[in-house]
């Protein structure tokens, strides 16, 4: 009988014991842990990544691991984080660690010096970058290569971004000097010209392939309407249809904005068409869009897939239009992460919802004039790295990985 009974005793307290493992199991597994002082407490989890990797990552000032890492059992708290790796600038943002969950950090380091290469070299004045962020078209204005040419951005293992010419100036026509804006393709450049035998107020209007030297010329002035009607009324519909992905208060502050882009200039209603020039930026995956709210000149992003909304009061005189500076989104990140824009004579990156400033360049360059590779890799400037006061500028690029 006692023998029946011990036997009963240990199942009993083998049972228990197996269900008290287990829970404790449980509970470490997700994220609780036994205080001497508190008794069991929840904590969180850090998961820590780098582009490129092998960052030290210091928590508070104490360095803690490497890239990429996961840190567990944190109390939840703010922490201050800061990643360090040699040749790069340091990243750093207070991070909020909650109970029971995962916080991520995906940091892209920049170079502490990036390095600067010409991308052309016969001159370049007043680029424009193509809608979709792939092309750039500017002037030649001296020498036997004057005229408008295009270089392509995309990267292609089997050739360079070698730049071609897609028309030429002549004693008629000055191309380099005419206005000039893309399609909303990117396939054609429209160019109104001055017709030096037409009089001094006359200008011919050209739609130019930007695949090739344009030989034939066909003066487009009586169509032209048409067409820059027929684009405009893409542009809305493509915009009617982004937005709609919005929440209501922010679908109506975009409709706002949009409806008040208009303008009389031919070549103003074209470049209308491009988002970077309005109240409105959308990310390049168009899971993000800045804006800004009636009244309120700080700009905002909007994030589509978590319903959330960050200031950036960073942005704030850029955004505004006060400052002769681009603002675009940096390219060719899934995540849409980043944006980009000149502050008092420097190149600025910040992170989408605000945090983490970092001055990528400092150098002489015209800040009316910066543009983004589509890889992600470079920022493109207009320079002179001739300090002679009439040294012709060039585009130069700006590796930034």
């Amino acid at each position: 009988m006692n023998f029946m009974y011990q036997r009963f005793l240990i199942s009993i307290l083998t049972f228990l014991l197996i269900i008290g493992v287990s829970a404790v199991t449980i509970l470490y597994a997700r994220g609780y842990k036994l205080s001497p002082r508190d008794g069991i407490v929840k904590t969180g989890l850090l998961v820590v990544s780098s582009k490129p990797d092998g960052a030290v990552v210091e928590l508070d000032g104490r360095i803690t691991d490497a890239t990429n890492t996961t840190i567990s059992y944190l109390q939840p708290k703010q922490y201050r984080v800061r990643l360090v790796r040699e040749g790069y600038l340091p990243w750093e943002k207070t991070v909020d660690v909650k109970p029971e969950l995962v916080t991520e950090i995906d940091a892209v380091l920049f170079p502490l010096s990036p390095s600067l290469k010409p991308l052309t070299v016969t001159g370049a004045i007043r680029p424009l970058l193509s809608p979709n962020g792939t092309k750039i078209v500017y002037g030649v204005p001296e020498g036997r290569n004057a005229g408008l040419w295009m270089v392509d951005l995309r990267p292609n293992p089997f050739r360079q971004n070698v730049p071609i010419q897609i028309a030429a100036d002549t004693i008629v026509r000055k191309f380099s000097a005419g206005a000039y804006a893309w399609s909303p393709q990117g396939d054609k450049v429209l160019v109104v010209v001055q017709d030096a035998l037409a009089g001094k107020n006359s200008t011919s209007t050209f739609l130019l392939p930007t695949d090739r030297f344009n030989e034939q010329l066909l003066d487009v002035t009586p169509t032209i309407e048409a067409t820059v009607a027929e684009w405009e009324e893409d542009s809305r519909l493509r915009a009617e249809r982004r937005n709609a992905q919005l929440a209501d208060e922010v679908r109506q502050v975009l409709e706002k904005a949009a409806t008040s882009a208009a303008s009389p200039s031919l070549i103003s209603r074209v470049r209308s068409l491009d988002e970077r020039n309005h109240a409105i930026l959308w990310s390049p995956n168009e899971t993000r869009v800045l804006f800004s709210l009636p009244g309120d000149p700080i700009p905002r992003v909007y994030d589509i897939k978590k319903r959330k909304e960050y200031v950036l009061p960073d942005l704030k005189d850029v955004f505004a239009g006060r400052m002769e500076s681009p603002l675009f989104w940096y390219p060719g990140e899934e995540d849409a992460a980043h944006l980009v824009f000149v502050e008092q004579g420097k190149l600025q990156v910040i992170e989408f919802d605000g945090g983490n400033k970092t001055t990528v360049f400092t150098g002489q360059f015209d800040p009316a004039f910066v543009f983004p590779s589509p890889d992600s890799r470079k920022l493109l400037i207009v320079t002179s790295l001739n300090t002679a006061a009439n040294s012709t500028a060039n585009l130069y690029t700006i590796d930034l990985r």
